[in-house]
């Protein structure tokens, strides 16, 4: 755990790039702060292409995240390719950034008041507060869903979403990096829009 001005981050961690404690985590500098949970599949090749003239002092993906936000800020985080979960704080610009993969693969977590904002990937992490109205509604369901939690004051970040906090404004900012959609080839889309119901099911099968 890190204690620094009006922040704190605290991680666990299960080391598989580069165990050594240089690649601990929270990972920092002067300047800024991140945990992260998850895996940068693509981090060498992000490395070569934007990060070329730093000398890197771990070969793990952490670092690579860290140095590609602190170079490019939000517009790193289209560039990332793995499944990912972190939050990262920049101390100049007094900027939070948080995002989540865009499959959600890692959990996120969090609450926002009039003056703060908690992360975690786990809820019970968080300050929660349980709505008994929720959670009559889900036992009558029979099923826990992550967009309807159980909570009054709870939310999930969705995948390919990312949070900016500003601690300025005590405000946060969400926009969509990446979609499923994004992905959709529209030919192959209107083309089957001719078929019939069942011949879409055979295929499909």
């Amino acid at each position: 755990v890190v204690y620094r001005k009006n922040v704190v981050m605290g991680h666990t961690r299960l080391a598989i790039l580069d165990t050594r404690n240089a690649a601990a985590q929270p990972y920092k500098n002067d300047q800024a702060m991140l945990v992260f949970n998850g895996e940068i599949y693509n981090y060498r090749e992000l490395a070569t292409q934007y990060l070329a003239d730093i000398e890197l002092q771990t070969t793990s993906d952490t670092e690579v995240l860290f140095e590609l936000l602190n170079r490019m800020g939000t517009s790193a985080i289209a560039k990332l390719d793995g499944m990912f979960a972190f939050a990262y704080m920049n101390f100049v610009t007094q900027e939070l950034i948080v995002a989540r993969d865009i499959s959600g693969i890692k959990p996120l977590y969090y609450i926002e008041t009039d003056d703060a904002i908690e992360i975690a990937s786990e809820i019970k992490s968080l300050d929660y507060v349980i709505s008994r109205e929720k959670l009559k509604d889900q036992i009558r369901v029979g099923a826990f869903q992550d967009s309807n939690l159980p909570y009054q004051n709870v939310t999930i970040l969705a995948g390919g979403t990312q949070l900016t906090y500003s601690c300025h404004q005590a405000k946060s900012q969400l926009s969509t990096f990446a979609n499923p959609l994004f992905f959709i080839d529209n030919s192959v889309f209107q083309r089957r829009k001719t078929q019939s119901l069942s011949s879409l099911v055979d295929e499909l099968e």
